[in-house]
């Protein structure tokens, strides 16, 4: 409006103040016949759409951003190794990495690890962590029962620090 003058605005107005009237005399008019709805409605509709165009665009846009991410959201599979996990990852799901020590760190507490009575037993896991949560466990070991504590123990690990991405850490003890 301050680029087009003063004589542009008492125009602009008196024509948008005319368009206005006419828009009101519209509204009344399609009000009335409420007796079809359905073909009412999607008339009103349709005819906001139009009057809209403008600002229905950008929530166009952005309803659909909305619907990516949960659309795009990994189902894992219960007790997943690190490979099931990583193709539960749809193409195209954004990358963001965590530092290998942050990663690493609630994992390499042994305290973690004495329910699983280790001696001097030794395994080696590899880790797949989504939003601070292991999602895939693999545990290399010869001891069966030693795997299925350790699977069991680093899957009850939450992470502070949590990321809607993949992250995979190994550890070795």
């Amino acid at each position: 409006m301050v680029a087009c003058g003063g004589s542009c605005p008492r125009a602009e107005g008196e024509e948008s103040a005319a368009a206005e009237a006419v828009a009101e005399e519209k509204k009344p008019a399609v009000q009335p016949h409420e007796d079809e709805p359905a073909e009412k409605e999607d008339h009103d509709e349709h005819v906001s759409t139009g009057d809209e165009s403008r600002s229905a665009s950008p929530s166009a846009e952005s309803g659909p951003s909305e619907t990516k991410p949960s659309a795009a959201e990994p189902q894992f599979p219960e007790h997943a190794s690190v490979a099931q996990a990583m193709a539960a990852i749809p193409q195209g799901t954004e990358r963001s990495n965590i530092d290998p020590e942050t990663l690493v760190q609630p994992i390499q507490d042994p305290t973690l690890y004495e329910p699983c009575k280790l001696g001097t037993q030794h395994f080696k896991v590899k880790v797949a962590v989504w939003d601070g949560h292991a999602v895939g466990v693999d545990v290399t070991t010869t001891n069966k029962k030693l795997a299925e504590c350790v699977d069991t123990r680093v899957r009850s690990v939450e992470w502070k620090k949590k990321v809607r991405s993949l992250n995979t850490v190994e550890y070795a003890l």
